[in-house]
């Protein structure tokens, strides 16, 4: 599992000062919640994209921040409605990548499937031996 956002993009939010309100001081809470998020995400994005994935759209980095944030918020008992209402629209838009209602550009876990399950195909350069160049060897 890979994480798809950092402490950075936490700050990037919010700013360090409501950051380490919301951590409480714990050096290892925004880095839990982060996992936490991603775990979340996966959960939705593994029903229709290969995991993990090759590249974080933005699109994924921020929906990870935001169900981060609600993780910490909800730990230090600072929930605000906005929190609440940001978390809910984020897991809407995870269960429309899901059920492929929107998507993120990237190949689809099925489509992938069904290109590795075929027949293999080889190419190869002109040849080089045949008997009739090898008939004088012999």
């Amino acid at each position: 599992m890979a994480a798809y956002a950092t402490e950075q993009d936490l700050v990037d939010r919010i700013g360090e000062d409501s950051l380490l309100v919301l951590t409480n001081g714990d050096a290892q809470a925004a880095s839990r919640a982060i996992t936490q998020a991603s775990d979340e995400i996966d959960l939705y994005l593994g029903k229709r994209y290969v995991l993990p994935l090759a590249t974080t759209p933005s699109t994924v980095r921020n929906l990870c921040v935001t169900i981060a944030l609600y993780w910490l918020a909800d730990d230090a008992a600072g929930m605000t409605e906005l929190a609440e209402n940001r978390y809910k629209a984020s897991v809407k838009t995870l269960e429309q990548l899901a059920k492929g209602v929107i998507s993120l550009g990237l190949p689809d876990a099925e489509k992938a499937a069904e290109n590795t399950a075929g027949d293999v195909q080889l190419a190869s350069g002109p040849r080089r031996l045949s008997r009739d160049s090898l008939a004088g060897l012999l």
